[in-house]
Formats: C-alpha cells, sequence, structure tokens
C-alpha cells in the first residue's frame, strides 16, 4: 500500500481507476493500493452453503406460501427474542433445520371460525405427522399431532381459546425433516 501526497492537484481522491488502482482514505492518510480480486472458494462446503442458502429463500418466494403464511412468519418474528422480518425468521429456522438437511415445507396455514372457536388447519408438501401448538396464551401448552398426507388439508380440533394466544403448526415426515409455520393468534371469531 502506498502513500499519496498531492494526488491529482492536492484533491482528496478515492475510487478505482482502470479497475486497477484503488485511492482510499486509510486513518487520514490517502493511500493508493492494486484493487484486490476476491476469492470465490468453490469448496464443497461452500457450494452446499450456498445451495442451502439459495433453497432457504425459494422457499419464501414459493407460489404455495400465501399473503397469510408469510403474515404468520412476521408476527413470528415480531414476537421473536430478536428483532427481525418474517423472511429472515424463515431463513433462520429453514437453515437451523438444514444444517442436517431436514427442512420440508408447508403452508396455507389458517385459523378458520368454528361454531364456538377456531378450527387450525395446514397444507404440508410431504406425508407424516402435523403438530398444532399453542406456545403462548392462556392455552400454552396445549398441541395436537395428527397424521398429514402432502397436498391434503389436515383439520385439527376446534378451540375456545381466547385471541392473547399464539400458535404454530410444525410437520415431521417418515424421514425425520421437520418444517414449521410462521405464528397465529388464535382468536375466536
Amino acid at each position: 500500500m502506498g502513500k499519496v501526497k498531492g494526488a491529482f492537484g492536492g484533491l482528496e481522491t478515492k475510487g478505482t481507476i482502470a479497475k486497477t488502482y484503488t485511492f482510499a482514505n486509510w486513518k487520514g492518510i490517502q493511500v493508493v493500493k492494486k484493487k484486490p480480486t476476491p476469492a470465490n472458494p468453490r469448496t464443497a462446503d461452500q457450494v452446499a452453503n450456498r445451495n442451502q442458502m439459495t433453497d432457504a429463500v425459494g422457499y419464501w418466494h414459493n407460489t404455495q406460501l400465501t399473503v397469510i403464511d408469510k403474515q404468520a412468519w412476521n408476527l413470528r418474528a415480531q414476537k421473536g427474542s430478536k428483532p427481525m422480518s418474517g423472511f429472515n425468521s424463515l431463513i433462520q429456522r429453514v437453515r437451523l433445520a438444514g444444517l442436517a438437511n431436514t427442512w420440508c415445507q408447508m403452508y396455507n396455514a389458517h385459523m378458520l371460525a368454528g361454531i364456538a372457536g377456531v378450527v387450525p388447519d395446514i397444507i404440508a408438501n410431504v406425508n407424516g405427522q402435523a403438530t398444532f401448538m399453542v406456545i403462548r396464551g392462556p392455552a400454552a401448552g396445549y398441541s395436537e399431532t395428527l397424521p398429514c398426507v402432502a397436498g391434503v388439508t389436515t383439520f385439527f380440533t376446534e378451540l375456545p381459546i381466547s385471541e392473547s394466544s399464539l400458535a404454530i403448526f410444525t410437520v415431521i415426515d417418515g424421514a425425520g425433516n421437520v418444517g414449521e409455520s410462521g405464528a397465529f393468534y388464535v382468536a375466536v371469531l
């Protein structure tokens, strides 16, 4: 790295010239250095990590993920311990599960109005077990697990619980792969 005095008539210079030299200010000193060429490792681990991230982003943009699903992820993110968006919350969950390639997707989760409460329902993209869990509120700790069939709506038991309850869905397929939904206020409509 070379120090530059009075480059271009004493004007402070910043930027790159001819894609070769970069002018910058380092600790108040004008410097010029050869423009770096960033490394692009293509190790098996790096390629796997990039593919996992691409898949995780793809889950958010999947046409099967409805506006309600995305709103649920936003709510889950707002109620979490760290401030983040629903997109980031989904990516985080997929990447945590994806460390062992264990994420499966679910979509189209709802809280339908029932006769005396709400009827939770979900569609998973796998055959396995679907679970509805209340994670906050007066009914916290309640859960129900039912078999699910890929592409078919799974309806859970009608619940007479309050608006302040927060719930999520999970799915586990036969290979142990896990999927989760965003969070829903369980509200009597």
